[in-house]
């Protein structure tokens, strides 16, 4: 769980927005939409055919920090965050609004600072929503909600296992947290709720 060390605050620069936009020395991996999503739907696999309708595929981005490639980090686990709208959450260019919310960014100056206390920066999962307003409402949507329901099956039993065996991901609901804005909070708060075992914290924004 990642949290704000108020009291080691020692930089004297002031920690103010704008925060740096961008990867910010880390690196990026599209994850490949074939090992994630049934992409090849066939009137004889109704089963991928429900799917692909549920949660069209898309790509999922995984921002891994600088430290992640390092020599001295080469046998380190890190936490790892899931964000939902994960296209507004690095990169101006993608984000919906032109300006995204730059978290990358604020997490990489708060590690620079020391104020988390983990020895590096999560690993940062950027979850897009649908395509439309429509189906972000459904995806993000109250829990009864058979949409909503099949984004959460999706976050926890493939999205997250496929994380753990690809990446150095530290396992237990303590090293694993949910972040979203709106709606995106909400979908957040009922992974954690839905999942205690595997989300340990969700920040609701």
């Amino acid at each position: 769980v990642l949290i704000w060390r108020a009291d080691a605050y020692t930089d004297s620069r002031p920690l103010l927005p704008p925060f740096p936009n961008g990867v910010c020395s880390g690196s990026v991996v599209t994850l490949p939409q074939d090992e994630l999503y049934s992409t090849k739907s066939s009137p004889f696999n109704l089963f991928s055919s429900i799917e692909n309708i549920m949660l069209p595929p898309r790509d999922v981005k995984v921002w891994m920090p600088a430290e992640y490639h390092k020599p001295e980090f080469r046998t380190h686990q890190f936490p790892v965050l899931y964000c939902h709208d994960g296209q507004n959450a690095m990169e101006d260019a993608d984000s919906w609004t032109g300006s995204s919310w730059r978290l990358v960014g604020a997490l990489t100056r708060l590690y620079e600072r020391d104020l988390l206390r983990i020895e590096a920066p999560p690993i940062v999962v950027l979850v897009p929503c649908g395509d439309s307003f429509q189906r972000r409402h459904s995806e993000y949507g109250d829990l009864p909600h058979p949409v909503s329901q099949a984004h959460g099956e999706f976050m926890a039993n493939k999205l997250h296992p496929y994380i753990m065996n690809r990446f150095r991901v530290k396992e237990g609901p303590e090293h694993c947290a949910a972040l979203g804005s709106s709606l995106g909070g909400q979908a957040s708060l009922q992974l954690l709720l839905r999942y205690p075992k595997i989300f340990g914290a969700a920040a609701c924004l």
